[in-house]
């Protein structure tokens, strides 16, 4: 138990390795408000209806616990000096993504049977539009790591 404790410890020092697992960690959780924001509206409101506006609100809510977390948590930035210039280019560069996003979104409804199901647990389905979204936001979230840290909070 000791030696894994020091483990610990030596891994929460490594500064990269820090950064990219608290990256993950709300990465995930920011995925999880985009896609509980988006089910919601998408299934529950709009009644597996209006795909693109269930995909503009969901992207809102997640955009913004994005950015906090992601400043002041993940990359560390106290700092106010340059706090305007981070949110025009933390929202620049995900309406770039999400842009991207929207576009697969809107292939897979124009191209594929977007209602077709593929997996049924309970009342939960997984149609091809819930599919579609999860492996678009895998790539967005790959993205939108190396934007936030080399163009965003870059250091210096």
């Amino acid at each position: 138990m000791e030696k894994l404790k020091r483990n610990l410890i030596k891994l929460a020092k490594n500064k990269t390795l820090k950064e990219g697992l608290l990256y993950l960690i709300f990465g995930v959780l920011t995925t999880i408000v985009n896609y509980v924001s988006f089910y919601l509206f998408y299934k529950v409101l709009f009644n597996a209806n209006h795909e693109l506006i269930a995909n503009l609100i969901a992207f809102i809510l997640a955009v913004a616990f994005a950015f906090v977390t992601n400043k002041y948590i993940v990359f560390e930035k106290t700092d106010k000096s340059n706090s305007l210039k981070e949110k025009y280019l933390f929202v620049g560069t995900r309406i770039g993504t999400f842009l991207f996003e929207q576009l697969g979104l809107y292939l897979t409804k124009v191209l594929l049977n977007s209602e077709k199901v593929i997996f049924t647990s309970g009342k939960f389905e997984l149609d091809i539009m819930m599919t579609s979204k999860i492996i678009l936001s895998i790539i967005v979230t790959i993205i939108n790591y190396f934007l936030a840290k080399f163009i965003v909070f870059k250091k210096g």
